[in-house]
């Protein structure tokens, strides 16, 4: 039952995947925004680390919705300190709008990875 419902749980995953990758190039209606977080926050039920709530977000961030990309930023690397994808995000997301929180995001990327740091700078 639990290998059920982890397939499960990366099938909507990976729509929600889907739906960032249209959001980064060229934006999706808020409905279907709306309609790939609940496909994410599904996913999230049966999924062993923080990927479906990195994706959804990736999803809110290319969607233009920062500070609630940034919330979920803080999330991600409140539960797995060490997770690089949600430093990355919280650093995505905070740049204009916190800059403080920004450079300590970014300090916590060139410490897990320095050589993938440099891409943001």
């Amino acid at each position: 039952a639990w290998l059920a419902l982890g397939f499960g749980s990366a099938v909507l995953e990976e729509r929600g995947g889907a739906a960032v990758e249209r959001a980064t190039f060229g934006g999706l209606p808020a409905g279907e925004v709306d309609r790939a977080r609940g496909w994410l926050q599904r996913a999230r039920r049966f999924s062993a680390d923080a990927g479906p709530l990195v994706v959804e977000g990736r999803l809110l961030f290319f969607s233009g919705r920062t500070a609630q990309a940034a919330d979920i930023g803080e999330r991600v690397v409140a539960l797995e300190p060490q997770n690089f994808d949600g430093w990355a995000l919280l650093y995505g997301a905070s740049r204009g709008r916190d800059p403080k929180r920004a450079a300590e995001a970014f300090r916590a990327i060139r410490e897990l990875n320095p050589p993938a740091a440099e891409a943001f700078r």
